[in-house]
């Protein structure tokens, strides 16, 4: 083997090497750029989201506001019962079983 066979496989490698390296290095720098643009698209989503919750509230809401004010009756209506029945302000006072 000549010495100067051996320095075209070294050259070789490091060409290789360095053909990985800028590789990864381009692969690196598109990841950060798809990252970045997702991230701005994110930002924009979660903008819109917030000014329409900030607009009111939506359907739903509506919807269920309704049954939510009848089980804050029922629940009111419980407790003057208690109260009347029982003689006491809350179940922390005195146990329903005596116990």
């Amino acid at each position: 083997m000549s010495a100067g066979s051996g320095s075209g496989a070294a050259g070789a490698a490091g060409t290789a090497t360095s053909a990985l390296c800028l590789l990864l290095s381009l692969t690196a720098v598109a990841v950060c750029l798809l990252l970045g643009a997702k991230t701005a698209e994110l930002q924009g989503r979660l903008a819109a989201l917030e000014e329409r919750g900030a607009a009111g509230p939506g359907p739903l809401l509506d919807a269920l506001q309704p049954r939510v004010e009848q089980l804050f009756r029922e629940i009111k209506e419980f407790e003057v019962w208690t109260k009347a029945t029982f003689g006491y302000k809350n179940k922390r006072e005195k146990n329903l079983t005596g116990f």
